[in-house]
């Protein structure tokens, strides 16, 4: 769904456009209770204040570069593998990237192990 599109979609019908667009984020196999506790909290914020930071999320893509290049401590990107990651990318800015396999956006919700950087420490 084009961004124009989907940002009127979700300022005139809220609730359900939201709860689609969560769902949306989970792969197939992710726990249905899940899926479901995360739409309907998402979808039971207040559409004046989230609907306006979905797309400024959307569109930060543009100031991560700049942000990254400040940076003077250890980068690590954790993120779902199968989702796009541009890992050539995080690798250019010095992250160290770590793909976690069958997750989707919410992959600290989906795999809490997975995520914890503590898991490997001494």
């Amino acid at each position: 769904m084009a961004q124009q599109g989907h940002r009127r979609e979700l300022r005139t019908d809220f609730v359900p456009a939201t709860r689609t667009f969560v769902r949306s984020m989970f792969p197939a196999e992710a726990d249905p209770e899940l899926v479901e506790r995360v739409a309907v909290d998402m979808s039971s914020a207040p559409p004046e204040v989230a609907v306006e930071a979905v797309y400024n999320a959307l569109s930060y893509d543009r100031v991560m570069p700049g942000l990254l290049e400040e940076l003077d401590l250890p980068l690590v990107a954790i993120n779902p593998d199968g989702l796009g990651t541009d890992v050539e990318s995080l690798e250019r800015y010095g992250a160290e990237v770590l793909l976690l396999p069958e997750v989707g956006h919410f992959l600290m919700m989906e795999d809490p192990e997975g995520v914890d950087p503590t898991e490997d420490a001494p």
